[in-house]
């Protein structure tokens, strides 16, 4: 995953290259659910978890 040019992050790979990694979570949230079942470095699994818990907790917060 990498910034875009207005500092959102999104996907450098797969199907969702260029997308938002927090509007893919909300429209397909088994792709999370892929990814860490799947070869990815940890790196990738944690920075993509923490994306999660943060988006989950906005939609509490609001």
């Amino acid at each position: 995953m990498v910034y875009d040019d207005n500092g959102v992050e999104v996907f450098n790979f797969g199907k969702y290259k260029g997308m938002s990694v927090a509007e893919v979570l909300k429209k397909d949230p088994g792709y999370y659910s892929w990814i860490l079942n799947s070869d990815f470095t940890l790196n990738t699994k944690a920075v993509l978890t923490k994306i999660r818990l943060r988006e989950m907790s906005n939609l509490i917060t609001k």
